[in-house]
């Protein structure tokens, strides 16, 4: 939303056209504003519907906001179209583009979508930004891509990124997905945050991950942090769900405000509050920082060292293969952190360094730049017959 724009809402039915309606706040605050009249968004597809959800943005310069509406059917696939030039109280002025499709959908069942619109290459153009809840119930997976360069015909600048899978995606039931992109640390490079409703030992509750430093295709280059439940959510079921963050003032920390549509005393609700974001950041202090990354280190890296360079230098030896190491296959990769490039370097000693307590592996760079392992896994070899005889210093497969 922007600031001083309409915020809006939406209805949808698994059977009918979805309506939306707008007020006009300051900062998407509801405070003296009142709702405008449902209206409803014009040639919607024919099909069972599975969700829905809209993002707002100025695309094309005027001063006036865009309203994208995406468009999730039951039977798969999805697509968006974009109501041009918002008036004040939230109506579309400008005319409709059409329809059009969401590349290569997943071909699971729909379970949930949602949109978000954020510059993230800095050249203040939107880039679409689409969540996607697919699979069976109980085995649904979270994914996203970017279509870069939108405008306010629905035309991209640049092409569609591949789908990205967002980790640690848990298999429970899901219940519609919310996501949206701020900066949240401050450091110049948005983020992006998914919110779900999910089913717990504990009941339902209301959990969010972010994925840190997108880059301009839209890649969590700084990792995803942990899914962090939402303080006293409602036990009542969700069917659907959407997320929004808001800033209550300039330069603050913004609010994730959630829309959940539930089922209590045999009628639905739309609900709405606002959470405070609670970060790994914040803990970093006292307890530092782990994150998941959307790729591999390409081998077991048994052992790590920070280079002077800032790449990461990861080295695994023969130990985990028996007929490597009787083959005398030593694999190094050295990470180009932040990107995901990896080079091999060329590896002639195995550096593998067994679990004993004799053992003290450990990695580290000089000043000079070259790097050195605690202990070699030669001289462990020749002090420990036990891995001997079993063929090398890992026997297990």
């Amino acid at each position: 939303m922007g600031a001083g724009g309409p915020a809006c809402s939406s209805s949808w039915s698994a059977r009918t056209a979805p309506r939306i309606a707008c007020r006009r706040t300051a900062r998407g605050h509801a405070a003296g504003a009142a709702w405008s009249d449902w209206t409803p968004i014009p040639d919607w597809h024919g099909g069972e519907s599975a969700d829905g959800a809209i993002a707002v943005a100025d695309l094309d310069g005027d001063g006036r906001p865009e309203l994208v509406v995406l468009a999730v059917e039951a039977g798969g696939g999805a697509s968006f179209r974009i109501g041009r030039a918002l008036d004040a109280d939230g109506q579309v002025t400008g005319g409709w583009s059409a329809w059009q499709p969401i590349p290569d959908w997943p071909a699971e069942e729909n379970r949930g979508g949602d949109i978000a619109l954020a510059d993230l290459a800095g050249d203040d153009r939107r880039a679409l930004v689409v969540v996607t809840v697919a699979g069976t119930t109980g085995e649904s997976r979270d994914r996203y891509r970017v279509g870069r360069g939108l405008d306010a015909d629905g035309a991209l600048a640049g092409r569609w990124s591949e789908w990205t899978t967002i980790p640690d995606w848990r298999p429970d039931p899901g219940h519609g997905v919310g996501a949206d992109v701020a900066d949240l640390d401050g450091d110049g490079r948005p983020e992006l945050i998914v919110f779900k409703v999910a089913d717990g030992e504990a009941g339902l509750r209301g959990r969010h991950t972010v994925g840190w430093g997108l880059d301009a295709g839209g890649r969590a280059a700084d990792g995803w942090g942990p899914w962090t439940d939402l303080a006293g959510w409602s036990p009542d079921t969700t069917s659907s769900a959407a997320a929004s963050l808001v800033a209550r003032e300039e330069g603050a920390r913004p609010d994730l405000v959630t829309l959940t549509v539930t089922q209590a005393e045999g009628r639905d609700a739309a609900l709405r509050r606002a959470s405070q974001v609670v970060l790994d950041v914040d803990l970093a202090p006292t307890q530092g920082v782990w994150r998941l990354l959307d790729f591999d280190s390409q081998i077991l890296a048994v052992h790590a060292a920070l280079l002077r360079t800032g790449d990461v230098l990861f080295f695994a030896g023969s130990g985990a293969d028996r007929d490597d190491h009787e083959a005398h296959r030593y694999r190094t990769r050295v990470w180009h952190y932040p990107s995901r490039r990896f080079t091999a370097p060329r590896t002639p000693r195995d550096l593998f360094a067994p679990g004993s307590r004799s053992s003290r592996a450990a990695g580290s760079s000089s000043p000079e730049g070259r790097a050195s392992t605690g202990r070699s896994a030669a001289s462990a070899l020749r002090s420990t017959s036990a891995r001997r005889r079993c063929g090398g210093p890992a026997c297990a497969r």
